[in-house]
């Protein structure tokens, strides 16, 4: 969890996306309650929006990931993870927001992926 979450009942979600098979998105919640957090929401808003990619109901305006490749996050925010250890894939569509690359140490540093470049991190834990 990162440092300054506010105080009190939430809920955690985590998405992740397949890598064969049908493009999806996957998603769990937990109810939380957390505490020696933050009394205000400053970092709550300072957080990056969910990426939402591969919904079947989106049509000309919609953003798909690359077959059998980890979906690259635009914008994951400076709190990330990953063991990835390949270049990660790219996405299209009218819908796809622009990389941002994120502040954290592991987001990748180029500019919006194309579908003949693939970003690949900086590092790997």
């Amino acid at each position: 969890m990162p440092q300054g979450m506010p105080n009190g009942v939430a809920t955690l979600a985590w998405t992740w996306f397949n890598k064969a098979g049908n493009r999806e998105i996957y998603m769990n919640c937990a109810p939380i309650t957390i505490t020696g957090g933050a009394s205000d929401n400053t970092m709550y808003n300072s957080l990056p929006d969910m990426f939402v990619i591969n919904l079947p109901n989106t049509g000309a305006t919609g953003c798909a990931s690359e077959d059998n490749k980890d979906v690259f996050f635009p914008d994951p925010g400076k709190f990330v993870s990953t063991i990835a250890s390949t270049a990660l894939g790219t996405f299209s569509g009218a819908g796809c927001p622009a990389a941002t690359g994120g502040s954290g140490a592991n987001s990748a540093t180029t500019a919006a992926p194309s579908s003949s470049a693939a970003p690949v991190p900086s590092s790997v834990p």
